[in-house]
């Protein structure tokens, strides 16, 4: 599973070898800090000791990861046990300053004393021409830094002592006959170099002496601001401040954003809580202020979907500010672009393709990904609904959901008569059932800011979608895993948006079979999990506890992939107590 550690500004992506693969400063619009091309630099760490060289993502290391509670930091366990060293690693963002924390336990497995020199290597090309860009050592700072004319990332270690990182080099990567600054570190000393213009990367090393089965530790940090000044500043600050004050803080923010939440699931068993808590900061860990992200093939993107499923479980957690933001966030876009959010995003607001387009010529086109945007309306209608004050939102009603509600409309109207449209999708049923949701809750909120033209127009179109869902026939297939997925989405769509009455016989025996069907299904399929929750959810519905409770048991036996699976168990976990 890849991590993501975050605060509102910046977030890095962390592989399985604890690499950091992708760097955002999220404002700035900049996307991969690291470059979005195949040979972009992978932040590496490794371990120089008697006489040998080994980097973490060589395969001879044990690695092993998780998400500590509740800094939203990845724990990372390393073990190479031909070397007899090992690695803890904590990495996190500064809730309260754009600084990327690495605290680096080296423990010694020897019995003997041992000198152990550790590497950390990092690279930017900034997605900047490289006539813009450089690296440079600066001496006062006892830091290296990383230039672009919008972005400047200071990369700075620190001893208990007070000491800084005692060797380093700059230098040229992938470029010009250079593989990169890594490659010097094979004899345990690296060539000083200060300077290098263009795609650069550095290198630093930090030493220990550590005695027989024993340890000893090193903080990494590497600050992000617009400005060299800034960058130069914010590096002086972590370096005084301190990795454990930092952890601290940034464990105390986290805490406190989880307390109300605690207080919520008070009903929920001590190992329920224990895992809910975790999905809850997995979900927020990946929200941005643009919405959700996801992993796309090796890319972090916004996923409107993933975006509405993880914003659910918040808002019914009493997380309207967040939840609100998202929708001025969309209010504020869309009067810019007068175009429907697109399905993927990549971090600077390109829509992504993703194999199936979004946008043809800039018109909404109905089609299994545009169904999104029905989401969209039901979860403004609920947060309409939940929020303490909903005449707050009315500027955001004006602004973008009345006439992006207005706009699918009239596509819908367009499309009148096209039903094999309709029918191609596999998940017609589920598709229609949330458009029709969607176009239901929007005309509550017409009829709440008394808006009743569009009131009425809304309305009769839920209806039209709620008939045109209800005709469409109804079975469940398992011909492969995937189908079997999706008949269990149209199921959930029949039930939860009350296109079938939850006790009628039809999904009384749909469910039936969908979990026969799912206990078939290997253990780490990736599917079980979100069928798992639906079914939970459908018999919650129809007050079966047995049955519920054993859906809830074999969900938990799933490890969630994405924050959108976290979320679903969320949602789920919260249907049992609310």
């Amino acid at each position: 599973m890849i991590h993501v550690v975050s605060n509102d500004e910046v977030a890095a992506q962390i592989n399985n070898f604890g690499e950091v693969t992708a760097l955002y400063f999220i404002n700035e619009s900049a996307g991969n800090l690291l470059g979005e091309q195949s040979d972009s630099p992978v932040h590496k760490l490794g371990v120089y000791v008697d006489g040998q060289l080994s980097w973490l993502d060589d395969g001879a290391w044990e690695v092993s990861q998780q998400y500590a509670i509740p800094t939203l930091a990845v724990h990372t366990s390393a073990i190479h046990r031909q070397l007899k060293i090992a690695l803890e690693i904590d990495s996190f963002i500064d809730s309260r300053r754009n600084v990327f924390w690495r605290s680096l336990h080296v423990i010694n497995h020897s019995e003997q004393l041992r000198t152990v020199r550790v590497f950390a290597h990092q690279g930017f090309k900034f997605c900047a021409p490289s006539s813009l860009i450089r690296a440079e050592y600066i001496k006062s700072a006892r830091a290296i830094m990383h230039y672009s004319p919008s972005v400047t990332a200071f990369v700075a270690s620190s001893h208990y002592d007070g000491s800084s990182f005692d060797d380093w080099s700059v230098g040229a990567y992938k470029r010009d006959g250079f593989e990169g600054t890594y490659v010097d570190a094979s004899d345990g000393e690296l060539a000083k170099n200060s300077y290098e213009s263009g795609v650069a990367d550095s290198t630093i090393r930090m030493t220990a002496f550590i005695p027989g089965l024993s340890s000893n530790r090193f903080t990494y940090h590497l600050s992000l601001a617009r400005t060299p000044t800034e960058a130069y500043s914010l590096q002086t600050y972590a370096r005084k401040q301190g990795f454990n004050h930092a952890y601290q803080a940034t464990g105390a923010h986290w805490h406190e954003w989880i307390d109300p939440a605690t207080q919520v699931i008070a009903g929920l068993s001590p190992s329920l809580s224990k895992r809910f808590i975790a999905y809850l900061l997995l979900v927020r860990t990946h929200l941005f202020k643009a919405g959700v992200v996801e992993c796309n093939q090796g890319e972090l993107v916004y996923d409107t979907h993933a975006t509405l499923y993880s914003l659910w479980p918040l808002l019914r957690l009493g997380k309207q500010s967040e939840v609100q933001q998202y929708f001025e966030r969309m209010a504020k876009k869309y009067t810019q672009t007068n175009q429907p959010p697109s399905r993927y995003c990549d971090l600077t607001g390109r829509a992504v393709d993703n194999g199936s387009p979004d946008i043809d010529k800039g018109i909404l086109t109905f089609s299994n990904s545009q169904c999104h945007v029905g989401g969209l309306l039901f979860l403004f209608g609920q947060l309409h609904h939940l929020h303490s004050h909903p005449k707050q939102l009315h500027s955001i009603y004006k602004e973008f959901s009345s006439p992006i509600t207005t706009q699918l409309s009239g596509m819908l109207d367009a499309q009148h008569g096209k039903k094999s449209t309709q029918l191609s999708s596999p998940a017609a049923i589920y598709d229609l059932a949330l458009l029709s949701a969607g176009f239901a809750s929007m005309a509550d909120v017409a009829e709440a800011f008394k808006d009743s033209a569009n009131m009425i127009a809304w309305r009769t179109q839920a209806e039209a979608l709620h008939e045109s869902a209800a005709e469409l026939p109804f079975s469940v297939h398992n011909q492969t895993e995937q189908d079997l997925l999706q008949s269990a989405q149209n199921f959930y769509g029949l039930f939860m948006y009350g296109v079938v009455r939850a006790n009628d016989t039809i999904l009384v025996d749909a469910a039936s079979t969908i979990a026969e069907y799912t206990g078939r299904l290997s253990q780490d399929s990736p599917h079980r999990l979100k069928i798992h929750c639906w079914l939970a959810q459908y018999y919650i519905e129809t007050n079966n506890s047995k049955l519920a409770t054993e859906q809830i048991h074999a969900l938990v036996r799933c490890q969630p992939q994405s924050p959108s699976d976290a979320a679903e168990i969320l949602s789920t976990l919260l249907d049992t107590i609310t």
